[in-house]
Parts: C-alpha cells; structure tokens; sequence
C-alpha cells in the first residue's frame, strides 16, 4: 500500500510544500481542491483559507493551483518561491508564493 499512498495521496506534495512554508502557518488559497485541502490540514499543520482576500494581514504564504491551461502568473504583493507536484500528477501543481515585503 505505501506505493499506492505515495502516487495517489497529497502526502508527498504536501511535505514538498513544508520544505518553504514553515509548519502551522496560515495559507490563503486559490483553486485547490478540497482533498488537497483537507491534506494541507492534516499533513502539513497548515491552516488552508480559501475565502479570504489577498490582503489578509495574517496569512504570509498563497498556494495557487496550476494547470497546464492557466500558467503561473504574477500575484501583486506576492513573491514566487516554488512549485509543488505530486510524484505522479502531470496536470496539476501547486505554485507557492510569500508576501512581499512593504515597498516591493
């Protein structure tokens, strides 16, 4: 089963998205699914919100969901820091962002 949890489960995307966003942390979120959600919760620690506006002072770190028809794009007030992927998923992938610093 553990080959079954690793190309299936968002366990993997999850840890690869801990590697830049520190454990616990709020995320604002953008087209993510809600199992991808629910893992970001339960694998991660993180506190997902997928309601909020852009500028929620609380909330340092956006994950968008990309896809090979909607390509990263600029997020103003945001910086890009990385992309996550499921082991076995071509279709999909998680851009990660911070806050920019005031002024930027």
């Amino acid at each position: 089963l553990p080959l079954a949890d690793y190309a299936r489960s968002y366990r993997v995307q999850v840890e690869r998205i801990a590697a830049h966003v520190p454990k616990g942390s709020c995320v604002l979120t953008r087209g993510l699914p809600r199992a991808q959600l629910a893992a970001l919760e339960h694998f991660g620690s993180f506190r997902p919100n997928a309601t909020a506006g852009l500028s929620t002072p609380e909330c340092d770190y956006l994950l968008v969901m990309e896809t090979r028809q909607r390509a990263r794009r600029d997020w103003p007030g945001w910086e890009y820091v990385a992309t996550a992927r499921r082991p076995t998923d071509r279709e999909e992938a998680t851009a990660i962002y911070r806050r920019a610093p005031p002024g930027r």
